[in-house]
């Protein structure tokens, strides 16, 4: 199948940053502190096993290489100071300067880069991959100051490949090794390194706690490069997995950089305080819209280029989103290989018009379809990655407004359970989140205009389904309600930061009740709502069954063979040697209310 690439753009990257033009910026101008805010957590210090943006942050600071990446997209010599290229262009001979020392002071040596290296291609990791033409088996360390890796084959882009081989400390990690699969190496110095560091690098960690942050001070005996005037000597990086607050902060003045972009809308906040400065790059954040060319009416090569004058790309990148870019082709301006030269298609609703004349398809043949992203029909899917007795938990946030003038207070039995106990009152505060073995009263709003009335008669039929599962035992527990007041949320989207500090706090206080769920206590009450209707839907299936015709023949729309036919047998005789031994009678007993039911229904 042909795709066809119409429009394309790449976004920008913005960070908001504390503009750090002279050492008087600081507090402390003789010991500056750079306090700097990030969302993702780190959740390992092993350069060959970061993934994400805020651990290749961190490891990029704290580690050094062979050669280092430039930005016009060359490498420079690093840690090597040279190197050799042999006739084949199969050997690389790397000649290592004398002044480089690990944080703990040791020299960084030869033994060091080989173990690097192995421990590269040893180890699961992305960074292996880069480097996969070097043959471990052949690296050879000269003396101290060289060593020599060994391709399998030709690699134009081994010495690029470089800037993933991060340079650790081969005797700390021997020292430090846990037991492991790598014979005598050990773990090769993971469980080490994901609170510790063994590089060389311009910062050492003095600090790691998972979740909450890490702190690095400057390496003294760093040589690699001078130290600029008023850089910091320590970096404080908190990680804040809210951006809103961490964007919030930033205003606030608690962090002098922040190391995500700041979402869309909110960009111009930044570039438009004084306080702040705002850098800009192009990422790799690329969107295309592809177009498949063997159905109609895309198989018209007039209906895919009048499509692609017809999207406005400017108005996504620069309304919708915070700015980017027009790609030339598939392959981003950042990486290497970028596309020169080939046609892309501006804004043009008339050129989009004499290309649909040109087509093929008729005007009745080409019709304009309106769609919408949700929000009218029921679309809060908790049961998406479940299953009767779950393997991981999942978590819904369900959204609303409750004033709590408007709240039931009633205790009442649950309506149609025989002998039930009186169902809590209703809750009011901001954030609640119900529990598996005390059922709440409905939810009500008042209504006292036809308008209302019918609003409520559609929110009815449009959420039923998940309104009616969000109160059974073993999904209510796992569902936080958050209650917006009227100027929250919703279509407010001139909110000022305290409101929307507001809003990001009723969303920590939600993660706060569910990070206290007790899962083993969840797959119980699960089990247990699961299994009186299973026992009767058994019981129901066996009697049943006896009552079927004979099997159906072949012209049967869902005919089986005799393998599936034997299974079924099997698996009924089984069961029916349960229900006779009167078994099922106990399981049908059910405590959690409200009782559940069993229904088939298509999978989504």
């Amino acid at each position: 199948m042909k795709d066809e690439v119409v429009k394309a753009f790449s976004m920008m990257a913005a960070l908001a940053a504390f503009l750090l033009g002279s050492a008087a910026a600081w507090a402390d101008a003789a010991k500056p502190v750079l306090r700097a805010g990030l969302t993702l957590e780190v959740s390992t210090l092993d350069p060959v096993r970061a993934t994400n943006y805020g651990e290749n942050i961190i490891i990029l600071n704290v580690y050094d290489m062979l050669v280092m990446p430039m930005p016009d997209n060359t490498v420079i010599p690093w840690i090597a100071k040279s190197w050799d290229v042999s006739d084949d262009r199969k050997s690389y001979t790397f000649h290592l300067r004398d002044d480089v020392l690990f944080h703990d002071g040791k020299p960084v040596e030869g033994e060091d880069i080989a173990f690097s290296m192995r421990r590269v291609l040893t180890l699961p990791g992305l960074v292996g991959g880069y480097l996969r033409n070097v043959d471990k088996d052949r690296i050879e360390v000269i003396d101290p100051r060289t060593v020599r890796f060994n391709l399998k084959e030709v690699d134009p882009t081994f010495v690029r490949a470089l800037v993933n081989l991060k340079i650790v400390n081969g005797k700390l990690l021997t020292a430090n090794k846990a037991e492991g699969q790598y014979g005598e190496f050990g773990d090769y110095g993971v469980k080490y390194l994901q609170n510790k560091d063994a590089g060389s690098g311009p910062y050492a960690i003095a600090d790691f706690r998972a979740g909450e942050g890490i702190t690095l001070k400057a390496f003294e005996g760093y040589k690699l490069r001078p130290w600029e005037p008023g850089a910091p000597t320590e970096v404080r990086l908190r990680i804040i997995p809210e951006i809103v607050t961490l964007e919030n902060k930033m205003l606030a003045g608690e962090f002098d950089v922040s190391l995500v972009s700041p979402s869309p809308p909110r960009v111009k906040i930044f570039a438009d305080n004084p306080k702040l400065a705002v850098d800009s790059w192009p990422t790799l954040n690329n969107y295309y819209v592809v177009m498949n060319t063997k159905k109609p009416p895309l198989d018209d090569e007039n209906v895919r280029k009048a499509i692609s004058h017809a999207f406005d790309a400017g108005t996504v990148m620069n309304k919708i989103y915070s700015g980017g870019i027009h790609l030339q082709g598939p392959v981003p301006e950042a990486l290497l290989g970028k596309c020169e030269g080939i046609p892309t298609y501006e804004f043009d609703m008339k050129k989009a018009a004499a290309y649909l004349a040109k087509s093929k398809y008729s005007a009745d043949d080409l019709k304009k379809n309106w769609f919408s992203d949700g929000g009218i029909c029921s679309n809060f899917p908790i049961h998406f990655f479940d299953h009767w007795l779950p393997t991981r938990p999942t978590f819904g946030i369900s959204l609303g407004s409750m004033p709590s003038d408007q709240v039931s207070t009633v205790r009442k039995p649950l309506d149609g359970i025989a002998g039930a106990t009186e169902v809590e009152p209703r809750r009011s505060e901001p954030v609640h989140l119900p529990q598996a073995n005390r059922p709440e009263a409905a939810a009500w709003h008042e209504v006292s205009t036809v308008a209302q009335l019918f609003t409520s008669m559609f929110d009815t039929m449009m959420a039923y389904r998940d309104t009616m599962q969000s109160e059974l035992p073993g999904f209510r527990e796992r569902i936080v309600e958050i209650r917006l007041t009227n100027d929250e949320g919703g279509l407010n989207l001139d909110m000022d930061p305290k409101r929307i500090q507001r809003l990001a706090d009723k969303g920590a206080k939600a993660g706060e009740l569910l990070r206290a769920f007790n899962f083993d206590e969840h797959r119980w009450v699960r089990l247990q709502v699961l299994m009186p209707p299973l026992a009767e839907e058994l019981e129901h299936l066996l009697l049943q069954t006896t009552t079927l015709g004979g099997w159906p023949q072949a012209n049967h729309p869902y005919h089986r063979g005799a393998s599936w036919l034997n299974a079924m047998q099997t698996c009924l005789t089984a069961l029916a040697a349960t229900t006779t031994s009167n078994a099922l009678g106990p399981l049908k007993l059910s405590d959690p209310k409200p009782p559940s039911t069993l229904r088939a229904s298509p999978k989504i």
